[in-house]
């Protein structure tokens, strides 16, 4: 039903609202299935779940099992039944999960329907009204790009219309509207009067506000919805009305908060900053009526908005989804929309300014792409027969090579050379038999498998897993599979393959089940998501003299093998086994950034090929699970390890070999570091940012994210600021070292260091400078407190030198002269690449620095008086 733009539906029906021509018992009555309608609650999104309404009646005087069955007409042999066991006299509304095809919005897609009964056992098929045994559905699939669901004790009543609250009574709908309008979105919201506890209903769901806690007092809802934000769900947290305490188990441990109560305000200052290089400068508000404010002290989200220097809005990164919390009431976040004549509708309200940047990454579909790592290619490896190894293959050439060397020297001796030409060829095929032989037998045999290519992102608040996967099932002689199917999880047999099984999905009162009578034989793909336990899932880091050391959490379901890291906001690096501890992993103090990621500097073997060739496919397609986007990018480091494949419920019932890996990504917690403890900082670990004001992508942005910026012409000025990592501060250095890769051609380039309070010293003077410059910057030309542990650097990029004009009096040899501001049409062009710092120093107390003649010397001690320095020359 709709009311007021929102949807709302219910899952089962009170006897005293069935029409009456249902509710008769008699003798010759028996079960009946109302003419199916397109009335769900839920869209029909294109490619998702979507469930049909049915509505069954039983007027005989016994219990009845009705079996209703619903198949896509066109579009594969899929069955979608449900069982439901009717007492007698009553009248069941109930839902058959349909999944749609992927078709474009706005497309017809036909449904046949049909009942039946179970009578000892057996399916008997019923007519209906209208004689006729099958019943046909036309759904036109929702054009809507965003699926919005709200939970929210709005309470419509039928009296409403379906347009704005104009009346000022209700925010919380009026910004749901306002924001689904923005971008052309329909109206169209989902009411949850509580939290669904069947993944299949999150399927098509975007994005979800929370305007009421009540919802959230269900351990089992609050879990699925868990794993629909780790599966790329997005919420908007009203926590003005909803307290902190209420939404800790949705969140866990990944952000915390005290609440310090709410206050209201007529006038206030709204300051936001979405990015490190974004505009911070306050905008007064003053309004008429005031807005609510929950004031808190966070910890573990990111800060977006503030509103007079209190968080006003926080993004809480879940696996691939996030969550919004709000701490201004709904009326901060819309205002009333400028008239304007020239167009037919005007909407009443809009997002204001404030609200753009989180409704425009709130309002996207939600990213359900796995990494390219899980796909029926990556698992269809782990099938067939072993293949000899590397060894055997140089024993074999090793035994031709003796033996014909052996077999020559033996003719040779006996006069008769000529001989060798029919015994080497000879020699190959007894030295090679045995491979032959073998590969013969082994390929005969193989087994029946069950391989898989798994994602697993952990969750170490919840000490959960969150699985993507594709299986390949490989039957000699073909197979069957008949399997339960839990609420959390998401099955797609035979995705995107043309060979197809008649698969049947059955919803039954409290169990769902997959059955596929004849599994085809040769290799059949099926995907899955799914939630699993998971012990500790959380790798520990800490800085060392080495460099970054790293050790793997124990809950991962074997050994990790040829681990990376990921530091924000896209450099990877592969890490190195320690020598002495095989479960500890050491990025080196000294590692660079490499323009092709490698795994190692020697042989690698098939697996090694395998696992490097997916990291650089992640790196390439900048998958947004791993790195991000450029609105959202990764702000913390994560960790990704190759272990054996995770246990799930797919294994169970399976007559197979289990075989397959896993790629598991664990974020990393850095443990502090003690007083006097030598560090040296791979220049990776050193945050970099952009110091400057604005939105898009700019030039000095692509420097920070240690990218390549396209050549540039004009004369430059920009700065950037580097962050020592506050779990070794106060770090007193011992060394420090600046290094970038740099073309700049008939140029003076001048690096300046200063910091906040305006100190400034140059650093270096570099004149046309071409290839990798390496800076050592002195103590004394060092602006840095060690208990702050920020570097800021200032780069000046002057105009061109060009050649003097031989009519001028300056036209003296040596005499270039520096152009205006404007670049020439001939002026060389200059490029930055790379600028990183290399650091090492000694851990002090905390608010203390080390005594300087107990500080070990190692090139930033200030020169004697007498010394020359560079300025001086």
């Amino acid at each position: 039903m709709v009311i007021a733009g929102v949807v709302r539906g219910d899952s089962d029906v009170d006897p005293s609202r069935v029409p009456d021509s249902f509710e008769a018992v008699n003798e010759n009555g028996g079960l009946k299935l109302a003419p199916v309608t397109a009335t769900s609650p839920t869209p029909p999104m294109p490619g998702h779940w979507w469930p049909m309404p049915v509505l069954i009646s039983n007027s005989a005087p016994e219990a009845k099992t009705a079996i209703v069955t619903v198949r896509l007409i066109g579009h594969g042999d899929v069955t979608y039944r449900l069982v439901r066991r009717i007492e007698s006299g009553f009248t069941a509304r109930d839902e058959v999960w349909v999944q749609l095809p992927d078709l474009a919005g706005g497309t017809h897609v036909n449904l046949s329907i049909a009942l039946a009964e179970v009578v000892d056992g057996v399916e008997v098929p019923l007519k209906h009204d209208s004689q006729r045994a099958v019943q046909d559905l036309r759904l036109l699939l929702s054009e809507d790009i965003v699926a919005t669901a709200v939970l929210a004790k709005l309470a419509p009543t039928p009296a409403e219309d379906w347009q704005w609250r104009l009346d000022q009574l209700d925010h919380e709908y009026n910004l749901m509207i306002a924001c689904r309008e923005l971008d052309q979105q329909s109206r169209l919201v989902l009411d949850l009067e509580r939290l669904p506890r069947d993944f299949r209903r999150w399927d098509a769901i975007d994005n979800l506000f929370i305007h009421d806690a009540s919802g959230l007092n269900d351990p089992h809802g609050v879990a699925v919805l868990r794993c629909w934000l780790a599966d790329g769900g997005k919420a908007w947290v009203s926590l003005d009305r909803v307290s902190v305490a209420a939404i800790a188990p949705l969140i866990g441990d990944l952000w915390q908060a005290t609440d310090m109560g709410t206050v209201q305000r007529n006038d206030f200052d709204f300051r936001t900053k979405l990015r490190p290089d974004m505009d911070t400068h306050p905008l007064r508000v003053q309004r008429y009526h005031p807005m609510t404010l929950r004031k808190i002290h966070q910890s573990g989200g990111e800060v977006t908005h503030w509103i007079d220097d209190w968080p006003a809005a926080v993004r809480v990164r879940v696996g691939r989804g996030e969550v919004w919390l709000t701490m201004a009431d709904a009326s901060a976040w819309y205002e009333p929309y400028p008239p304007n004549y020239d167009i037919a509708y005007n909407p009443p309200y809009q997002p204001n300014a404030a609200a753009i940047p989180i409704v425009s990454l709130f309002q996207q579909p939600r990213n359900r792409q796995p990494p390219p790592s899980v796909s029926p290619t990556a698992a269809a490896i782990h099938v067939g027969y072993p293949v000899a190894s590397r060894w055997a293959v140089l024993a074999s050439l090793a035994t031709f090579i003796v033996g014909g060397w052996c077999v020559t020297r033996y003719w040779a001796r006996q006069g008769v050379a000529e001989r060798s030409l029919w015994s080497l060829p000879l020699t190959a095929v007894i030295a090679s038999a045995p491979l032959a032989i073998a590969s013969m037998s082994m390929r005969k045999s193989v087994p029946d498998t069950l391989a898989h290519a798994q994602f697993a992102m952990l969750q170490p608040d919840r000490d959960q897993a969150i699985l993507d996967q594709s299986s390949v099932l490989y039957f000699r002689d073909g197979g069957s599979m008949d399997r339960a199917v839990d609420d959390a999880e998401s099955l797609r047999p035979f995705g995107g393959q043309s060979t197809q099984s008649p698969v049947v999905w059955t919803d039954m009162t409290h169990q769902r089940r997959l059955g596929i009578a004849d599994w085809p034989t040769g290799l059949q793909a099926i995907g899955a998501s799914l939630s699993i336990p998971a012990g500790s899932g959380q790798a520990i880091g800490r800085l060392t003299q080495r460099g970054l050391e790293i050790r793997l959490p124990d809950g991962l379901p074997g050994p990790g093998d040829d681990p990376a890291i990921v530091l924000p906001p896209a450099r990877v690096h592969a890490l190195v086994r320690d020598a002495e501890a095989d479960d500890v992993w050491v990025l080196p103090a000294d590692a660079d950034a490499p323009q092709q990621f490698r795994l190692a500097s020697g042989l690698l073997n098939q697996t090694q090929q395998s696992h490097q060739e997916a990291y650089r496919t992640l790196i390439r397609e900048r998958d947004r699970t791993i790195f991000g986007d450029d609105e959202t990018p990764r702000i913390a480091p994560l960790v990704l390890a190759w272990t054996p494949p995770w246990e799930q419920p797919m294994n169970d019932g399976v007559d197979a070999r289990i075989t397959g890996e896993a790629l598991c990504a664990m974020s990393m917690r850095l443990l502090p570091a003690s007083p006097g403890d030598q560090v040296r900082l791979p220049s990776s670990t050193i945050k970099v940012e952009s110091v400057e004001s604005g939105w898009g992508t700019s030039l000095t942005k692509i420097m920070a994210d240690g990218e390549s910026h396209a050549p540039e012409e004009d004369p430059m000025t920009w700065q950037l600021r580097w962050q020592i990592p506050r779990v070794v501060l106060p770090l007193d250095l011992t060394l420090a070292q600046f290094q970038m890769d740099i073309d700049a051609p008939m140029r003076e380039v001048t690096l300046t260091m200063l910091d906040s309070d305006g100190k400034r010293k140059q650093i270096a003077k570099l004149d046309s400078p071409s290839g990798t410059v390496k800076i050592d910057v002195g103590a004394g030309d060092l602006v840095y407190h060690p208990g702050v542990g920020e570097l800021r650097l200032e780069f000046d990029v002057s105009p061109a030198k060009r050649p003097p004009s031989n009519d001028g009096p300056e036209a003296l040899p040596g005499n270039d002269v520096i152009g205006d501001d404007s670049a020439g049409e001939d002026d060389p062009a200059w490029q930055i690449r790379r600028p990183q710092w290399w650091l090492r120093g000694v851990v002090q107390d905390s608010g203390t620095r080390a005594d300087p003649a107990t500080r070990p010397k190692s090139g930033l001690e200030p020169k004697p008086a007498d010394a020359t320095s560079d300025d001086d020359r």
